[in-house]
C-alpha cells in the first residue's frame, strides 16, 4: 500500500560545493545531505498476524529542497527561460531509512516491524533527476494494535544541477 508522510520534523540540510569527480558532465558539482523525520499516519498491522507492507514516498519538496536551491542559486548560471527550473542530478548517493517511532497499543503478541528496503526516487521521464526517497516498511501483530508512526531518513548525494523544463502537474 502506498502512503505519504503527513508531516516532517527535524529537517536539516548541508550543501557544499564539490570538485568534478567521476562521470559528472558539470564543472560545478555539489555535495548535498538531507536528514529528518517523516510522520506516517496509516501504517497499521492487520489482525491476523500477517505482515502488512507499506511503500512510503518522501518527496523532496517536504525535505527543504527549496532551501537547497536558494543556497546554490548564486553558483549556477541563469536559467535559459522562465519555463525552466534547476533539478539535481545525482551521480553518487547513499540513502538510509530507519524506524523512529513504533507503537503497540495492545498485546505484544507476534508483533514485528521492519524496513525492507530504501532507495533514491528518481524521475522516470528520462532525466533521472532527484525526486526524493522511497522506503518499503512492514508491520505485523495478532490484534492489529501495532503501528509505525515515524521514520528517520538520511540522504547524502554528490552531483550537479541541470536546467530542465518545468513539468506540468496535470
Amino acid at each position: 500500500m502506498l502512503v505519504y508522510p503527513s508531516d516532517y520534523n527535524a529537517r536539516q540540510i548541508i550543501v557544499l560545493p564539490a570538485v568534478k569527480f567521476g562521470a559528472t558532465p558539470s564543472d560545478q558539482n555539489f555535495h548535498i545531505r538531507m536528514t529528518g523525520i517523516a510522520k506516517i499516519d496509516d501504517a497499521k498491522a492487520s489482525t491476523d498476524g500477517s505482515w502488512q507492507e507499506y511503500e512510503v514516498q518522501m518527496h523532496k519538496s517536504n525535505m527543504y529542497y527549496d532551501h537547497i536551491l536558494e543556497r546554490v542559486a548564486d553558483s549556477l548560471p541563469p536559467l535559459p527561460t522562465e519555463q525552466h527550473t534547476y533539478e539535481f542530478m545525482p551521480v553518487q548517493f547513499a540513502v538510509q531509512v530507519s524506524l523512529n517511532t513504533i507503537i503497540n497499543t495492545g498485546k505484544w503478541e507476534a508483533s514485528g516491524y521492519g524496513v525492507n528496503s530504501f532507495y533514491l526516487w528518481r524521475a522516470d521521464n528520462g532525466s533521472g533527476h532527484f525526486l526524493g526517497i522511497t522506503t518499503d516498511l512492514k508491520v505485523r501483530d495478532k490484534d492489529g494494535a501495532a503501528l509505525l508512526q515515524r521514520v528517520s531518513y538520511d540522504i547524502e548525494m554528490y552531483g550537479y544541477f541541470k536546467p530542465l523544463l518545468i513539468e506540468s502537474e496535470d
